[in-house]
């Protein structure tokens, strides 16, 4: 496992429970101050097609790594540029591969850069600055969110239309890094 600084992650339990909102909310919010990077990590277990929605494809590589740069296409990386992200990734990964693509991306990029992360699986490969579980009782538990959801620095409730016990001030920027405090951050 890699240690990954200015990395906070969003994982969920379950397909529509918010993490596109908040990674965008996110980006919104420290784009303006920090040069933001968005990734969306799509992990292919065999047998999880229902967890993919519109993405299922089935890998013939072990991984794809793509750079989104059309902010219009509707897709949640789409929106992460729409956000402000100056860059926005995709990784497509077989679960065994995943590690091989989080280190081939992370070699490209600056180390100066924040990264807004959606994903359960990439916190089997590494440790972000925070890790944040959105958790929605409306759906199906992802057998990728019940692996780690115990490795979350907190979770958040969702009804599948927002958050019940979440505001945006308890995630903040201190010393060079992601931090979450549920007492919130002033600037």
């Amino acid at each position: 496992m890699i240690r990954i600084e200015k990395l906070i992650l969003i994982g969920a339990t379950g397909r529509n429970s918010g993490k596109t909102e908040l990674v965008t909310m996110l980006i919104e919010k420290f784009s303006p101050e920090y040069k933001i990077i968005g990734l969306k990590v799509s992990t292919y277990y065999g047998n999880d097609e229902q967890f993919h929605g519109q993405n299922q494809i089935h890998l013939k590589e072990k991984f794809i790594i793509e750079k989104d740069a059309n902010n219009s296409a509707g897709k949640n990386t789409s929106k992460m540029l729409v956000a402000g992200a100056k860059e926005v990734y995709w990784i497509k990964s077989k679960i065994e591969c995943l590690n091989n693509a989080i280190h081939e991306l992370i070699l490209q990029l600056d180390k100066n850069i924040f990264i807004v992360c959606e994903s359960n699986s990439l916190r089997k490969v590494v440790i972000p600055d925070v890790f944040i579980m959105i958790k929605n009782n409306m759906s199906p538990v992802k057998n990728s969110a019940s692996d780690v959801i115990n490795m979350a620095d907190t979770i958040i409730e969702s009804n599948g239309k927002e958050f019940t016990n979440f505001n945006i001030s308890e995630i903040g920027i201190k010393n060079g890094k992601w931090k979450f405090n549920p007492k919130g951050f002033t600037y």
